[in-house]
């Protein structure tokens, strides 16, 4: 087993005790401001894992400032790995929602093929969708489920001004939150229209379009969006993010929240039309959902944008207008 620092026989275990008790803080107000000191973002190690260290690192003779810097360094790559989890676990049970929603409902792809129209039938018959209030918690999950993927880089981007101490944790937190807060409020518009026209019977129980000329003229309208300068402007904000920072930076938990907020729309404005296709091929297949994901993913990887944004247009348009002829 390899040793990770230096070992010193020498030095016995009464040695560091003595060593230990020399000017160590012993109450943990102590230690939380040391924390703080350090601008750790509120997240501190142990006092026993900090004073092991504090002995060794004195013992050595490098000194307590170089001490606080590694314990610093230590404790802010903590933090940086349970942000990452939490978000990526929250990024997981969404779709594990998604998917057992979609199974439950007989629009997974396997599902439509064990169960036929009559399962898909009973099915749409059973799940209460017109309602406001189930369709905005489904679009919520959908798009967490979604867009947390491909708000990857702008999150790394805003990690690199923390490791450069230019950010704070709380400032990342912020702009996650920021940034699906206005998916969510795109969540609530989509589901209102969901709603009516599914009173209006122009989508069925399962936000699919019943008119060819309506998925056909959908498919053509956002493939044509692709080729629009809005487009190109709210693309290009998701995919400099860190010039939109520097341009409206503000700090802190409050400051990450509308810089989120602010990022969150263009995004929306951005990706809104492959939500719409939800309704050419149900809001709720995992086809659909998965697709969707991989290419706004795609659209926000600098390296590969410019050589899919027009391609999936003409694709969608093309696709859309052999609906509208009734070739497909």
């Amino acid at each position: 087993m390899p040793v990770l620092w230096p070992t010193r026989p020498e030095v016995t275990v009464r040695d560091l005790q003595e060593q230990e008790s020399e000017s160590k803080p012993e109450d943990i107000s102590d230690w939380i401001q040391l924390s703080r000191d350090l601008r750790c973002d509120g997240v501190f190690a142990s006092p026993q894992s900090v004073r092991i260290a504090h002995v060794w690192w004195d013992d050595v003779g490098f000194g307590n400032g170089t001490l606080r810097a590694v314990i610093a360094a230590v404790l802010r790559s903590r933090g940086r790995a349970i942000a990452w989890l939490l978000f990526f676990t929250l990024v997981l049970t969404a779709w594990w929602v998604m998917f057992a929603m979609a199974t439950g409902s007989g629009l997974a792809p396997f599902a439509m093929a064990v169960r036929g129209d009559m399962g898909m039938d009973m099915a749409a018959e059973s799940m209460p969708t017109r309602t406001f209030g189930v369709l905005f918690v489904m679009w919520a999950i959908m798009m967490l489920a979604m867009m947390g993927p491909t708000f990857v880089p702008t999150l790394s981007s805003y990690d690199a001004l923390i490791r450069a101490g230019h950010a704070s944790r709380n400032g990342w937190a912020g702009l996650t939150v920021g940034f699906f807060l206005a998916w969510f409020a795109f969540a609530g518009l989509i589901s209102a229209v969901q709603a009516a026209l599914q009173t209006r019977h122009v989508l069925d129980m399962m936000g699919m379009a019943t008119a060819s000329w309506l998925q056909g003229s959908l498919l053509v309208a956002v493939g044509a969006y692709q080729f629009t300068r809005t487009k190109d402007i709210c693309q290009g904000v998701c995919l400099s993010p860190t010039v939109y920072f520097l341009t409206r930076w503000r700090p802190g938990f409050r400051g990450g929240v509308r810089l989120g907020a602010g990022l969150g729309g263009f995004c929306v404005a951005c990706c809104w039309g492959f939500m719409v296709l939800g309704f050419v091929g149900g809001t709720m297949n995992l086809i659909w959902m998965g697709l969707a994901t991989v290419v706004m993913i795609l659209e926000k990887l600098p390296e590969i944008a410019a050589f899919v944004t027009k391609p999936i247009g003409v694709v969608l348009a093309l696709t859309g207008v052999l609906l509208l002829i009734g070739v497909v």
